[in-house]
């Protein structure tokens, strides 16, 4: 991905909660996060918009 598209720029996190995450997105923190589809249905009843 870097190579056709140096522009974006990402860091990955294997010690991050998938919860702390989503949180940070809502909150504006993150642009955007990648997670488990079910992790994210989840949270969708937590952090609705």
């Amino acid at each position: 991905m870097t190579e056709e598209h140096p522009e974006i720029r990402y860091y990955i996190d294997a010690n991050a909660d998938v919860n702390d995450l989503l949180k940070q997105v809502s909150e504006g923190k993150l642009k955007f996060t990648m997670a488990d589809s079910v992790e994210l249905s989840l949270s969708q009843r937590i952090y609705l918009t």
